[in-house]
């Protein structure tokens, strides 16, 4: 139940609002404000448009949430999700999962691949995923799209589909699965043939792994499309860069392009980041990018969670 003293955003199109892209009742979108005027007006940036805005409450420029869509007599109104943080632990917790990086990730791949939610499943990969320490989230994905093309993961399966998707990490066994012998070459080939071709659920994913020289030192990677079997359409592409000193995912889906790097920057220079990236990727139709939030993820993806929890 909302109060008169919630906070809100109540945005004005200029010009009348684009068909193009409209805000729909109910949806959970990201915000962020961009300038504020000293008669308390806002600018913000919402669905890669730049809005004019009133507000009740305290927001300064460089805020960023995820809020919901309200209408209410012919106006637009953006609610800030409240505790979202705490809404995703309580989910997780219905689930029996652990507010854990490698849980989020979990429940988010399956949500995206459209691949039911089964607990105990879950429980299973996540224990697999912990026999990788430093690398727990990328083994969580990892045995995901093993499960979703119906293949069985275990140690030896997730190792090989891990260096695939970001080049090998530190285990201690540099020999065990040097990417750079023939044999261990070959096996990863024939490994991804036949993953590639496995189609176990209606979205389906392809991993295309890479070496290139850039600037005389080797970078790894893999480009990795979700493609939707019913309509042929690829509904997602994810490149991971892989440069020795960090390891870079670029998720690429519809208008948005969310971008994260292990180890991870200052919320200041993914803000530097986000606007680079923003100007040299705007030819190419991408109006929103950001820093990857696994909290504005789930407000995005599970809108009907508690969120007052």
């Amino acid at each position: 139940m909302r109060t008169g003293l919630d906070p809100y955003i109540r945005v004005r199109f200029d010009g009348g609002e684009s068909p193009r892209a409209p805000l729909p009742e109910g949806a959970t979108l990201d915000v962020e404000v961009v300038s504020r005027s000293s008669d308390g007006t806002l600018r913000v940036r919402v669905a890669g448009r730049i809005l004019t805005a009133a507000a009740l409450g305290a927001f300064e420029p460089g805020d960023a949430f995820a809020a919901t869509v309200r209408r209410s007599r012919g106006e637009v109104f953006l609610d800030p999700v409240r505790n979202p943080a705490s809404a995703r632990a309580g989910f997780l917790a219905r689930l029996g999962l652990p507010d854990t990086p490698a849980a989020s990730s979990l429940v988010l791949f399956f949500e995206r691949s459209l691949y039911k939610l089964d607990t105990a499943l879950c429980r299973s990969l996540l224990a697999l995923a912990s026999r990788f320490p430093g690398r727990e989230k990328r083994a969580a994905e990892a045995a995901a799209l093993l499960e979703t093309h119906g293949l069985r993961a275990d140690e030896e399966s997730v190792a090989l589909l891990m260096d695939a998707i970001e080049g090998p990490g530190p285990r201690g066994d540099t020999d065990a699965r040097d990417t750079d012998d023939d044999g261990a070459q070959r096996r990863t080939r024939e490994f991804l043939a036949f993953l590639n071709h496995k189609k176990g659920h209606e979205r389906h994913w392809i991993v295309v792994p890479f070496t290139r020289d850039v600037g005389g030192r080797a970078v790894r990677g893999s480009l990795r499309c979700m493609i939707d079997l019913a309509t042929s359409r690829c509904v997602e592409t994810i490149l991971t860069i892989n440069d020795e000193g960090r390891v870079w995912d670029f998720n690429l889906t519809g208008a948005r392009c969310e971008f994260r790097a292990n180890p991870p920057f200052s919320p200041v220079k993914n803000g530097e980041i986000a606007v680079y990236l923003r100007n040299i990727l705007a030819s190419a139709g991408y109006t929103e990018v950001r820093a990857y939030d696994s909290v504005g993820d789930f407000a995005r993806s599970f809108p009907a969670i508690d969120l007052e929890a």
